[in-house]
């Protein structure tokens, strides 16, 4: 327990919110965005990235919105495990 962890996601479409909601409270963090240079074959994505402190067992959902408030309709639900530091063998 202890560590950080990162979230990383990939947009195709430009996102004007992207939000990490933690499951069973009031607590968020909004992500940060890059821009990525597709190829000539690909359009540009978005990535978009957050990290936070895992001191807990904890679920959380990615929700997305667009310029005109288009949302992700069934954004899921991930989970994260917090496991006690041991010594290396």
């Amino acid at each position: 327990m202890g560590s950080r962890a990162e979230v990383a996601v990939e947009t195709t479409t430009p996102v004007d919110r992207a939000t990490l909601r933690f499951r069973g409270g009031d607590e968020s963090i909004v992500f940060r965005s890059r821009e990525v240079a597709g190829d000539a074959a690909s359009r540009p994505t978005t990535k978009l990235v957050c990290e936070f402190l895992v001191d807990k067992n904890a679920r959380y959902s990615v929700e997305l919105e667009d310029h005109e408030g288009l949302r992700n309709p069934d954004p899921g639900s991930y989970s994260v495990v917090a496991l006690t530091d041991r010594p290396p063998r």
